[in-house]
């Protein structure tokens, strides 16, 4: 594994950690998520996404450098993605989730 890489992994569960340390004390303390803090722990996760993307598009697209993840990832990635959400979505119609458990499974899904 390239060196890129797993620093995006270490970064990946660090922020898994600290973000769900912060949503499971706000959500136990308020009974409720807030969207800010979905919004902020989003914009990190799709910092990394973006770090991989571009080692990918480097190193399977250009020819330069090694470690890189292969385009099959990507649409697994989606379909992965797109799973989540949807039975995220159907707990919620079931009545089964509140909105912001749905919010918040999709957030970790994308971890």
């Amino acid at each position: 594994m390239s060196p890129v890489l797993k620093a995006v992994q270490i970064y990946a569960w660090c922020l898994f950690v600290v973000a769900w340390v912060q949503m499971g004390y706000v959500d136990w303390k308020e009974q409720k998520i807030r969207n800010r803090y979905l919004f902020r722990w989003f914009k990190f996760i799709s910092g990394a996404y973006a770090v991989v993307l571009l080692q990918s598009a480097l190193g399977g697209g250009l020819g330069i450098g090694t470690g890189y993840l292969l385009g099959g990832y990507y649409p697994e990635l989606g379909r992965y993605l797109a799973f989540s959400g949807l039975a995220a979505y159907a707990f919620w119609g079931l009545r089964i989730w509140p909105a912001g458990d749905v919010k918040l499974f999709c957030l970790l899904a994308l971890f």
